[in-house]
């Protein structure tokens, strides 16, 4: 049976797949911004003139800054509504907010959003480059950020740009070690990394693997998995999408390789735009619905293997994050829950009365991770998670961990 629903599930892959490329557009949902400059000219301002906004110079300098965005730029409606981005200015006193007057892309290829501010730009002005930090937030998804008087980028190449959290990132590290005298470093890791190389309107295809493992637990966390990934970007409605997700061809391992599963998975994810809550801070979810299925080849319940595996899953993200607070570059905050539901009898490993017991079970596996990073920069700091659940391939319980580590979150942008 599992067999026969995997073939049904694949032959509506193959059907699909061709038929969502028709919504192809370069608004990927991740964005980039790679370069501000503040416009220069005469008392009119330059893009204002070509882009054929109404210039709104009360002192006579231009108040301007011109965005460049990396390769996926947002649905013009969009990049065009000021309620879509927010200037910071901090200096010594503290940070302001600004929200521009207006914004304006280019109708070139050269992915560029103007935007007009009231407040002054200029040397002695409201917002003094000499003497203010400026930073440019577009909040939209993954809330990119660029700052003025950084180093010029003649093109917009970047790969990677900051994550949100742990199931946002495609690449992802976060680790801990404890010494102890007579004995080795206790550690803690979990990590990932993935790379999908652009098939433009086709969506993109590539890979990933992903790590977790503690050694200071008696019931070790142990998941290993590897797979060819496809992916594709629906965009409903700027910044509105569905990212339909292919786990194609994988394996499911532990570190002693005591269990092998040879498995393929497919997901749709529900992104939601982000919502701004105060001055600096944005909160958003997105849902995930999909199936995980496969075959046991070896497990040491029986090194024959225990046959055909099927799991239907659901899952639940949230994101939190606080864009410049006092000694921190941003402080993300991030929740996941994700529910497997085995159709097979699976290994299941918990403690019971202090002794580790494996069973086959149909029941539900949960997983509940919840982060709190104070990140140095936008994509790295330090980190306190909490975890419960368990994680295929052994589905090993852990009961309430609290660490605290060095985490690194980056999220491919030029997909």
């Amino acid at each position: 049976m599992p067999n026969t629903r995997l073939r049904f599930l694949a032959t509506i892959l193959a059907v699909a797949l061709p038929l969502v490329s028709a919504f192809a557009q370069d608004d990927k949902l991740t964005y980039t911004l790679t370069k501000a400059r503040v416009n220069v000219g005469k008392p009119e301002c330059r893009r204002s003139m070509i882009l054929q906004v109404a210039p709104n110079s009360p002192t006579g300098q231009c108040n301007e800054i011109e965005v460049l965005f990396g390769k996926s730029f947002p649905e013009k409606p969009a990049a065009e509504n000021p309620d879509n981005w927010l200037v910071i200015a901090v200096d010594d006193k503290g940070r302001q907010t600004f929200r521009p007057q207006s914004a304006a892309a280019s109708a070139s290829e050269d992915k560029i959003v103007v935007l007009t501010l009231n407040e002054d730009l200029n040397p002695g002005g409201t917002l003094d480059r000499d003497t203010h930090r400026i930073i440019i937030v577009y909040q939209q998804h993954n809330l990119p950020t660029v700052a003025l008087s950084q180093p010029k980028k003649t093109q917009a190449q970047k790969v990677f740009t900051a994550a949100k959290g742990p199931k946002d990132a495609d690449i992802y590290l976060n680790g801990s070690a404890t010494g102890q005298r007579g004995s080795g470093p206790l550690y803690a890791i979990e990590a990932k990394a993935g790379y999908l190389q652009s098939l433009r309107q086709a969506g993109a295809i590539g890979g990933k693997v992903s790590f977790v493992s503690d050694s200071g637990s008696d019931i070790d966390p142990d998941s290993i998995t590897a797979s060819a990934t496809y992916q594709k970007v629906i965009v409903l409605r700027s910044p509105w999408g569905i990212i339909l997700n292919s786990d194609f061809f994988g394996g499911e391992f532990d570190k002693a390789n005591k269990t092998r599963n040879l498995t393929t998975e497919l997901d749709g994810t529900l992104v939601l735009p982000s919502k701004r809550i105060g001055e600096n801070s944005f909160a958003t979810m997105d849902f995930m619905a999909g199936f995980e299925g496969g075959h046991n080849y070896k497990h040491e319940l029986n090194p024959k293997g225990l046959g055909a595996i099927w799991r239907p899953k659901f899952g639940v993200n949230a994101y939190f994050v606080a864009l410049a607070p006092k000694f921190f570059n941003r402080v993300n905050l991030s929740a996941s829950y994700i529910l497997r539901l085995p159709q097979t009898a699976e290994p299941f490993t918990e403690k019971v009365n202090g002794t580790k017991i494996t069973s086959l079970t149909k029941g539900p596996r949960h997983h509940v991770g919840i982060d709190l990073g104070l990140m140095f920069a936008p994509s790295y700091g330090l980190t306190f998670s909490y975890r419960y659940g368990s994680l295929p391939p052994d589905f090993k319980l852990v009961d309430h961990k609290v660490s605290a580590g060095f985490t690194l979150q980056l999220k491919q942008a030029n997909k």
